[in-house]
């Protein structure tokens, strides 16, 4: 039998050399960015995964790990070995999500680490189950 293909959580990520990660709430990371080091900013949302995802990650959250490992840095081709996995299997994100000040800019220095569980699927398409 074929082996299945690896999936992913319906994310799709952007560089971002422009962030500066807080060094009082991020630890193990470099305190200023060199502009050599890339950190990924949610990008879009897959159509078909928006209610798997559920509203716990959003456009502009910037990933900082996946199943424990540092995303801060990785190339490109790393950071999607990361992100895919076999269809059904559990994969844990934890984000960053900038706080906004008044007027709706990011404000420096302030974040919110967020914490989620996702599950490696496909989504099913909508006219599936459904009949002719």
């Amino acid at each position: 039998p074929q082996e299945p293909r690896p999936t992913g959580v319906g994310l799709t990520f952007q560089e971002d050399y422009s962030y500066q990660p807080s060094p009082t709430k991020i630890h193990g990371l470099q305190a200023t960015n060199t502009h050599k080091r890339p950190a990924w900013r949610v990008r879009s949302i897959k159509t078909g995964y928006e209610k798997m995802i559920g509203g716990k990650v959003l456009v502009g959250d910037i990933l900082y790990s996946i199943d424990g490992e540092s995303c801060f840095g990785l190339s490109r081709y790393d950071l999607g070995t990361k992100a895919v996995g076999p269809d059904g299997s559990k994969c844990e994100l934890v984000i960053m999500r900038p706080r906004k000040g008044p007027g709706g800019a990011e404000e420096e220095q302030q974040e919110d680490k967020i914490t989620v569980s996702l599950i490696r699927k496909r989504p099913k398409k909508e006219t599936e189950g459904m009949s002719p």
